[in-house]
């Protein structure tokens, strides 16, 4: 993580990738067909989810022919970074772009591996200051 004046850049790897969304589709499958260096990430707070309410779920848009662009979840935020990011968002902050860093997702792998760069606009927290 990189922190500066104005809020941080972090680096983080998307975590169940592996496994299938709520409507049947493969979160590995979306990743293998339509995930490249640089697609832009959406990462969607979810504070009714029954295991976190600091869920944070990672989705891509993919324009789809007749149906415009859609939206598919590839995975979720780790647990500690989700209520961090809770945290500084509930007090003013904001996500300023997330996308995908790098990732490999060989055919025979089941949970491919997506790396994605966050850049978040907040005042840094008490440690970083105390740091410099």
């Amino acid at each position: 993580m990189e922190e500066s004046e104005y809020g941080a850049v972090y680096r983080l790897t998307v975590k169940g990738t592996g496994f299938n969304n709520s409507d049947g589709s493969s979160r590995s499958l979306l990743i293998k067909r339509f995930v490249e260096v640089g697609t832009p990430v959406l990462l969607v707070p979810e504070p009714s989810n029954p295991n976190d309410p600091n869920a944070i779920a990672v989705f891509i848009e993919v324009k789809r022919w007749f149906r415009g662009w859609c939206r598919y979840q590839i995975g979720y935020v780790s647990a500690h970074w989700a209520k961090s990011f809770t945290k500084r968002i509930a007090k003013g902050g904001t996500i300023e772009e997330a996308y995908v860093r790098s990732y490999h997702a060989p055919i025979d792998r089941d949970f491919p591996r997506v790396s994605i760069e966050v850049v978040g606009s907040w005042p840094p927290t008490k440690k970083a200051l105390e740091s410099l």
